[in-house]
């Protein structure tokens, strides 16, 4: 009897594998879509073919004027990555009562959120940010929809699909040659644009996002256009549309151009161009160099030189809302 039994469920698991296998290889992602999960099944870079369109080659960004060319970019490591100890918290399993209360917190916090997303499409749709009070816009980034192009991610990881599709597909007319500001912030740009756009893409897989990244990883190079490749934080927009000369700045956050690194390596990565990997790690370079030699070695300054490239000079130091003189 027992011998039966065992058969029986031998053979139960084996359908149910079937079935399962099936499902899963012919759940084939639309078209302009990266199946979830796709970078570790079909690896770096994404075909160009899948995300690039026949406009993109003549995109003001890319084919403007290089005042510096590279004569060669530094390549993206191929080696194993350095394992470091964990530092995250190890969890107890979460009991009945505490799954509850989680989701009820969950239920809060996305409430929450689709009343602020729903104020913003009414107010301000396709503006930086909403102006909760009046009930008005503002464009202090660029005027590129800051706040959806933020959101992108959050309404993915928040099941709210038919609001990402519709965000998804308001992108298409952001426009990123244009902008009323005299300056642009790149580190403001490269964080809420260039990483709004990764982190959406990587959960989506929506070809259209990565096409965006691209556009503003090529707008943001262009800052890099310097006699020594280091970057202008706060950057003339107007003067680098029409290919005028550009010289980094003598006193700089460093916090501005030292934040850059994540989302144009990843771009670098998605792409496979190297540029992007090549002037943030040129940075990161030169503060390992210099790391050391600074007034408190190990730590480097608020402000650094990056005109001179000089990162150690610098004699106001800070710890979180603590600053060390």
């Amino acid at each position: 009897m027992l011998l039966f039994r065992t058969r029986g469920l031998v053979l139960i698991g084996g359908l149910m594998t079937l079935v399962l296998f099936f499902f899963w290889t012919s759940k084939a992602p639309g078209p302009g879509y990266y199946s979830a999960g796709g970078f570790q099944n079909h690896g770096w870079p994404v075909k160009a073919s899948l995300w690039r369109t026949d406009k993109d080659a003549s995109y003001l960004w890319s084919s403007v004027k290089v005042n510096y060319p590279h004569s060669a970019f530094q390549p993206l490591p191929t080696s194993a990555p350095v394992k470091y100890p964990k530092v995250q918290a190890t969890f107890p399993e979460f009991t009945v009562s505490a799954a509850e209360l989680r989701r009820e917190r969950q239920q809060a916090v996305k409430e929450t959120f689709t009343r602020c997303w729903n104020a913003y499409k009414k107010h301000a749709w396709m503006a930086d940010e909403l102006s909760p009070v009046s009930g008005g816009q503002t464009n202090p980034f660029g005027g590129w929809a800051a706040t959806l192009v933020d959101s992108l991610d959050s309404l993915w990881i928040m099941d709210m699909k038919d609001e990402f599709n519709e965000a998804a597909a308001a992108v298409d007319e952001i426009d990123f040659t244009k902008t009323d500001l005299k300056e642009v912030n790149i580190f403001e740009t490269n964080i809420r644009y260039l990483g709004g756009f990764l982190s959406a893409f990587e959960l989506s897989g929506d070809m259209r996002l990565l096409r965006k990244a691209v556009q503003v990883g090529e707008m943001i190079y262009k800052a890099f256009d310097t006699p020594n490749h280091m970057p202008i934080a706060r950057w003339n927009f107007q003067a680098a549309k029409e290919g005028k000369d550009q010289i980094a700045g003598a006193g700089v956050l460093l916090a501005e151009i030292g934040s850059l690194c994540m989302e144009l390596t990843k771009l670098s990565q998605l792409t496979g161009d190297p540029k992007w990997f090549d002037a943030s790690q040129t940075i990161m370079d030169l503060l390992a160099v210099q790391q050391g030699s600074t007034m408190l070695p190990g730590q480097w300054p608020v402000v650094v030189d990056a005109k001179s490239q000089v990162f150690n000079q610098g004699s106001i130091f800070t710890l979180n809302i603590y600053r060390v003189n």
